[in-house]
């Protein structure tokens, strides 16, 4: 049986918000590139506790936890493309749930 690997491909805003989240906190920037690999191999591995949300922009994504209050906001793009929309807090003025 073949390892299915997905194409990741990043908006403009993930980008930004990476680079900001990179400045503050160096080990969080480490954390984001593992759960980014993981997310790469597997979106649905139980450590990233990825679910389903809703955000009135862009409808039905993903939210993949990253560390205590990182997500990564994601959608499938297409078979085999997932798109990494924004990283965030999930709470707080960071918060990507909107």
């Amino acid at each position: 049986m073949s390892k299915t690997t997905y194409t990741l491909k990043s908006v403009s805003r993930f980008e930004r918000d990476f680079k900001r989240i990179s400045k503050r906190n160096k080990r969080a920037a480490k954390r984001i590139v593992k759960g980014i690999e993981e997310l790469r191999e597997n979106p649905f591995s139980s450590g990233l506790e990825t679910h389903s949300v809703k955000i009135s922009s862009l409808g039905k994504v993903y939210s993949s936890r990253v560390t205590g209050d990182l997500r990564i906001i994601w959608f499938f793009k297409s078979k085999g493309v997932i798109v990494l929309y924004r990283i965030g807090g999930h709470s707080g003025s960071s918060k990507v749930y909107r």
